[in-house]
């Protein structure tokens, strides 16, 4: 059975992949305020540029290599320090190919500048980082294998905000009733509160208690507050 655990995930860098960014100086002026009120993360920054404090300017480091190259960098920071025990001189990318790749595969189902699929293949990273240490159970990690639930998300006929809980959901499904069943019941109109619940009790348990390893690994523990099993 699909099992997430809790993934202790730096806060500061899950609420920058939840903002909706644009690029604009609106954005740009709101991730900056939020960059120099956490002197930890604005040395993170800084340490990733390469520059001393006369030459580091956050918002032309940004400007100059777009929000996704720079939020990638970023996420492979916290990456060699998960595996080494220390951040890095600079970010390296290649690190974080595989969160991309995800990402790029679920681009077609979410709003464009929200970095919610992102967020989501960095949870998937942290946590097989941790499962090779601590020998945890690695089932559910899409970094693995995703292609059932990417089918299945082509069902819901629209851009979602939240593309992270409902792949979550959708995965989970899946391994409850069988992708054909549930593509049948998506495709005759059932939406997934109706399909979960039909669940049977152990199984709504699993979806629960999933959804709110991962919510609260993003510190976003009030998502699921409203939802009774």
């Amino acid at each position: 059975m699909i099992s997430y655990p809790f993934i202790n995930l730096p806060d500061e860098f899950s609420y920058l992949l939840k903002l909706n960014f644009q690029m604009s100086q609106k954005d740009l002026g709101i991730v900056q305020k939020f960059f120099y009120d956490r002197p930890g993360l604005l040395a993170l920054a800084k340490r990733m540029s390469g520059k001393d404090d006369n030459q580091f300017i956050l918002e032309r480091e940004i400007k100059a290599q777009g929000w996704k190259v720079y939020i990638s960098k970023l996420a492979s920071m916290y990456i060699e320090r998960a595996l080494r025990g220390e951040y890095p001189l600079n970010g390296d990318v290649k690190l974080t190919g595989e969160i991309q790749a995800f990402e790029d595969h679920l681009s077609s189902f979410f709003i464009a500048g929200h970095g919610r699929a992102f967020l989501l293949g960095f949870y998937y990273k942290m946590w097989s980082i941790e499962a090779a240490r601590s020998h945890i159970s690695m089932n559910g990690n899409a970094l693995t294998n995703l292609d059932e639930t990417l089918v299945l998300i082509k069902k819901v006929r629209s851009r979602v905000l939240q593309i992270d809980y409902l792949f979550i959901t959708l995965q989970h499904l899946i391994s409850f009733i069988g992708s054909d069943k549930l593509g049948f019941l998506l495709d005759q109109g059932h939406d997934l509160i109706e399909i979960y619940t039909h669940l049977e009790l152990n199984q709504r348990k699993n979806l629960v208690d999933s959804l709110l390893s991962y919510s609260s690994s993003i510190n976003e523990v009030d998502f699921l507050s409203p939802l009774n099993v």
